[in-house]
């Protein structure tokens, strides 16, 4: 946590209220009825949970702030193509605050994964080898369920010819096998704050 004055504070407050802030895309989506963008950006972040008594919650910088690797060398992640385990096509990484992360990662798997056309009507559509939705999930649920504690490594991904292969850092909550995730069993946030704004809030509709 940093106090409202540190430079933490005034780089997040910057980024959510620019025309590329997740706070403005979220009230514009009407998914932030409670927000108005009129208001102090230290009482937006008291309403989105994420400032608690004049100091920043982790989950603030993590989602707004500006240049995190700068103090978290590994937030971030790597996105490889590979024929094989030693043949290697491709590797990238995104950077930048969550929401950054998110859509970096999406643009580069778009850039390796096949797309054909289907003409209906006079509309054109895309018709891509994994759906879109399906990707933006599962880079989603990385990202919301990664443990930022683990700061010795990143969330991984991997494209193949047939597959596509995410690692995320942090193990299964405790008291939970993989046994177990196979059956019916209760939902567990790693990070419910980020989750929050990432579902409800800040996302748009898949293309």
């Amino acid at each position: 946590k940093q106090s409202p004055n540190s430079s933490f504070y005034k780089t997040i407050s910057a980024f959510a209220n620019t025309k590329d802030g997740m706070i403005l895309l979220g009230v514009e989506k009407n998914r932030l009825t409670d927000v108005s963008l009129n208001e102090m950006p230290q009482v937006i972040l008291e309403k989105l949970e994420l400032m608690t008594d004049g100091k920043l919650r982790n989950g603030a910088f993590l989602l707004f702030g500006k240049n995190p690797q700068k103090y978290f060398t590994n937030l971030c992640v790597r996105i490889g193509r590979l024929k094989t385990e030693t043949t290697i096509i491709d590797d990238k990484w995104a950077k930048g605050n969550l929401f950054e992360q998110f859509e970096q990662t999406l643009t580069i798997l778009k850039q390796h994964i096949s797309v054909r056309y289907e003409i209906k009507g006079i509309e054109r559509e895309d018709i891509w080898d994994y759906p879109i939705p399906a990707l933006r999930e599962a880079m989603l649920n990385a990202l919301i369920h990664r443990d930022y504690f683990n700061i010795a490594n990143f969330i991984t991904i991997k494209v193949y010819d047939d597959h596509i292969w995410f690692f995320n850092p942090g193990g299964l909550p405790e008291g939970i096998t993989v046994e177990q995730l196979k059956r019916p069993h209760q939902s567990y946030l790693r990070n419910p704050l980020i989750a929050k704004v990432f579902r409800n809030y800040a996302l748009d509709k898949p293309k």
